[in-house]
């Protein structure tokens, strides 16, 4: 009825643009014309032949281009953002695109609003609607009611499409959707560009501009060679010279240029970054651009969360202090099943207070939450919500307590939400008792609050000696890795929290008012310790990382002894070389101080998002690629600034995905190192292929250009002959043409990285080029082993017949390159010490079975022009591919010695 709530996008490429793309190359248009005009002189069956040819590498270009568009398609589908809504009474994550008006949306801190929304609920709601309005200043929102006329940027009880959610909470009703919102209005006056992916890569870049270079001076050769060919043909033949013998050479030479030019680079580059995005969302890590396939590649510093990420994120509370005494708490992850028992035994005389203290604690933790705890049908326990908040979920419901009893009795008419600058969450609720709120979060944060504390069911005087004590408590904790939470309990029925009838300024008034009563006169209940276990191959893969030159540094938001206990644990810190900062102590630091030791510092503690800007900052001032990880609204531009910004799929706020080049959908480190490895896979396989591409072509190139000027010369052709004496014709080097760039080609973009891909150092990979001396290296050494040989099984042979040397050079020239594309399954390492590229094997005998039946056929073999190999001729080309084989590969070995 309503659609999908998408705007109206640019469509992608359509099968039949992308078939009409692959005529836009001026080499494949003119040997098509030339094709005709050598029809018009008889030569019908060479011209059938060549348009064939012509046609199977369009078809391989658009298979490999439509596979792209489909990659990248199905890359954009998998991108879909997700809100949160109320529907059949239970929270629920849906896809955006599947809103309809009506919907009650929970809009949160970090939340992209998805559709023109009406406020319903507000707490302390502010949105930024400078996309929308211009207004620099976030918006707080309230459901009041407002005049029919009001401008939209003053419906403040309304949100729109495109804006950001930044603090506070609320639920509106989706009024609007796709292009009936705000946004879609504007949107319908607009040429939107959504649909169209990023703008090439530098590395697509680099290709495209070597493409061009290389062949400006390949044309430019083989025009040459062309006009050579066409001098020293009217020499030898004088008069005799017939206009096949022109269109034949001019075929010749349109043939070689389109073997020569390496016009599909960029293509073939495009497809293998798309094909390599599409693998590493296969391993959770969604690539939201292309470019951010190759940076990994070079990436030399991950900068990371801690919880959810190098941890499982499934908090546990396994300590409590309470009353000057410890408890632990016995359970693993969020099923509710456990004891909590005092430490050393009971309490004699005291086990009732000692009960209701602990009650007080827990009811405490499941009223100031906005988490609860669910049981799926396969009887497993999940949070929804913060997993921390879950924790304490999990504690109340081990406690005795029942999280809906509890909830129902005491609703919740007040809140002041958690912020990284206050660092504790406060909410008001009505109970039979009077009005109490409720107070969590940092220990010293809590303290600060407070001027009592409770000691079994009494409260006293919080005096120093105390507040020192339940800091030392708070940091033994820590110590052993535990998360530690406070918690706290004030009586506010002085305070009135209907604000119904009050003008706007008595309401912000009042609101003002009620803050600052909520920073003192609270009662301390209690600490709370959580541990959150890293995950099980989180320290092998920081080895990896280790290992490839790439540095792992731990930015967090806990205690300063957590932090490195989790660090040391995983092998990110080690005490005697590495230092940590605090967010205190980093605020201290000039830029330039910063710069001087970020190289040392392993671990950040009690910091906020704003401090990642920084630190990501100082190590691109030290000219490293950096990564960084992100889940909140105010991380945002430090993933915009990082190279690569990785958002959390499973916790990250929708801004943060947005902001970010990489979404990791499993929220695990570990991902981060996989998509590190594909990255330089890519990098790997883009110089294989430029290595085996550019060798081939220009052993081409160099082999009929002098086969084709200097052996008519050296066998001294008579002046009687007739013969026009090119190395191959044009049909015969298009295949080989389709040998070259068809599917061994694209097997080597598909093909596995080298073993040791991630032991190479990653300033060394930052710093070298894809036509490294390596590359150079191969190619040189295959030119100079390939020439010789095929120069001279073609020239030994001609005296015997044109037709038969030709076809010698043809088998020879085939073959070798299904050889050399062999060799190119590493450019280092020896082939017995590569994985096996079972693409290249399928590929390469796909190839030899072709060829052999289209000579095994009578009427295939003389479109081709050959004629049916000799058992000399099938032992040249075994000890020409052979030797050339054995040799690459034995300078392989020399070079590792």
């Amino acid at each position: 009825m309503f659609g999908e709530n998408i705007l109206e996008e640019r469509k992608g490429v359509s099968a039949f643009k992308i078939l009409a793309r692959q005529f836009k190359n001026a080499l494949i248009l003119i040997l098509i014309l030339a094709t005709i005009a050598s029809a018009s002189l008889g030569e019908v069956i060479d011209a059938l032949v060549i348009l064939i040819i012509v046609g199977i590498v369009v078809g391989l270009g658009f298979f490999q281009e439509h596979r792209t568009e489909g990659t990248l398609q199905a890359l954009k589908k998998m991108q879909a953002l997700y809100c949160s809504v109320a529907r059949e009474g239970e929270r629920k994550r849906v896809r955006v695109e599947n809103l309809v008006p009506g919907d009650i949306v929970i809009l949160e801190a970090g939340d992209r609003v998805s559709a023109d929304m009406r406020i319903l609920e507000s707490f302390d709601l502010k949105i930024d609607e400078a996309a929308m309005t211009g207004e620099s200043r976030p918006v707080e929102k309230n459901p009041r009611i407002l005049s029919a006329g009001t401008q939209l940027a003053e419906r403040t009880n309304s949100a729109f499409a495109g804006t950001v959610v930044l603090s506070g909470k609320g639920k509106a009703v989706v009024v609007a959707t796709a292009m009936s919102t705000e946004l879609g209005q504007i949107a319908k006056s607009t040429v939107l560009r959504s649909g169209q992916y990023e703008p090439p890569t530098a590395l697509e870049q680099k290709m495209n501009d070597i493409s061009k270079k290389l062949g400006k001076v390949l044309l430019i050769v083989i025009a040459l060679v062309v006009f050579s060919a066409l001098v020293e043909q009217l020499l030898i033949l004088g008069n005799r010279i017939g206009v096949d013998a022109v269109v034949s050479i001019v075929l010749f030479g349109i043939a070689l240029a389109v073997a020569a030019v390496p016009e599909a680079l960029p293509a073939i580059l495009t497809g293998n970054l798309a094909i390599s995005a599409h693998r590493m969302s296969k391993r959770n890590a969604l690539a939201r651009n292309l470019s951010v396939v190759e940076t990994l590649g070079v990436t030399q510093v991950i900068c990371t969360d801690k919880t959810g990420t190098l941890t499982k994120g499934e908090m546990t509370v396994r300590e409590l202090y309470l009353s000057g005494l410890t408890l632990d708490v016995s359970g693993v992850g969020y099923d509710p099943s456990g004891q909590i028992r005092p430490r050393g035994g009971g309490v004699e005389g005291e086990d009732i207070r000692l009960i209701e203290a602990l009650h007080d604690l827990a009811r405490a933790g499941l009223l100031c939450n906005d988490a609860s705890l669910k049981k799926t049908n396969g009887d497993k326990w999940l949070i929804q919500g913060d997993p921390t908040e879950g924790a304490l979920v999990v504690l109340a419901e081990k406690a005795g307590l029942s999280e809906k009893k509890i909830r129902s009795a005491s609703p919740r008419v007040w809140e002041l939400p958690f912020t990284s600058e206050t660092k504790r969450m406060t909410t008001v609720h009505l109970e039979i008792t009077g009005t109490v709120a409720y107070m969590k979060g940092a220990p010293e944060s809590i303290l600060e609050c407070c001027d009592f504390v409770q000691s079994l069911g009494n409260e006293v005087p919080l005096t120093p000696e105390s507040n020192e004590e339940i800091l030392r408590i708070s940091d033994s904790m820590a110590a052993r890795s535990l998360r530690v939470l406070a918690l706290a309990r004030k009586d506010v029925s002085d305070l009135n929290f209907q604000s119904s009838g009050k003008s706007e300024t008595d309401v912000e008034e009042e609101e003002l008012e009620r803050s600052r009563s909520l920073k003192g006169g609270f009662t301390f209940l209690g600490l709370v310790g959580i541990i959150d276990p890293p995950r099980e191959e989180v320290a092998s893969s920081i080895l990896t990382a280790r290992e490839a030159g790439i540095e792992t540094v731990m930015i967090t938001g806990d205690h300063r002894t957590t932090a490195v206990a989790i660090a040391s644990e995983i092998g990110i810190y080690n005490e005697t070389s590495d230092m940590v900062l605090t967010g205190k102590e980093l605020e201290q630091f000039s830029d330039n101080e910063l710069d001087a030791v970020v190289q040392k510092v392993k671990v950040y503690a009690r910091v906020s998002p704003s401090h990642k800007l920084r630190i990501v900052n100082s190590w691109k001032r030290r000219g490293r690629t950096v990564a960084m990880t992100g889940d909140g609204v105010n991380d945002a531009p430090a993933l915009k600034r990082a190279d690569v910004g990785i958002a959390m799929g499973i916790t990250g706020t929708e801004v943060a995905k947005e902001a970010s080049d990489l979404i990791l959908l499993d929220d695990n480190f570990a991902t981060i190192v996989d998509a590190i490895e594909t990255g330089r896979g890519v990098h790997d396989n883009i110089r294989k292929y430029l290595a085996y591409l550019l060798s081939a072509n220009l052993v081409e190139v160099t082999v009929l250009s002098l086969g084709a000027l200097l052996v008519p010369l050296l066998i001294g052709i008579g002046a009687s002959s007739t013969s026009i004496y090119l190395p191959l014709l044009a049909v015969q080097l298009l295949y080989v043409n389709l040998v070259t760039d068809g599917l061994p080609a694209i097997a080597l973009g598909l093909g596995p990285p080298d073993p040791g891909i991630m032991k190479k150092r990653a300033s060394q990979i930052a710093r070298s080029s894809v036509f490294d001396r390596q590359v150079n290296r191969f190619i040189i050494i295959t030119i100079c082993l390939q020439t010789p040989i095929l120069l001279l099984a073609y020239a030994t042979f001609l005296p015997v017949g044109i037709d038969e040397a030709r076809t010698r050079l043809f088998l020879i020239l085939v073959f070798s390159e299904l050889t050399l594309a062999l060799n190119c399954t590493s450019l280092a390492l020896p082939f017995n010490k590569v994985k096996l590229n079972r693409w290249l094997l399928i590929s390469t005998l796909w190839e030899i079975t072709l060829l052999s039946a289209l000579i095994a056929i009578p009427g295939s073999r003389e479109a081709l022009h050959l004629v049916l190999p000799t058992m000399q001729d099938v032992a040249w080309v075994v000890v020409a591919c052979l030797g050339m084989f054995v040799s690459i590969d034995l300078l392989k070995r020399l070079q590792k010695e």
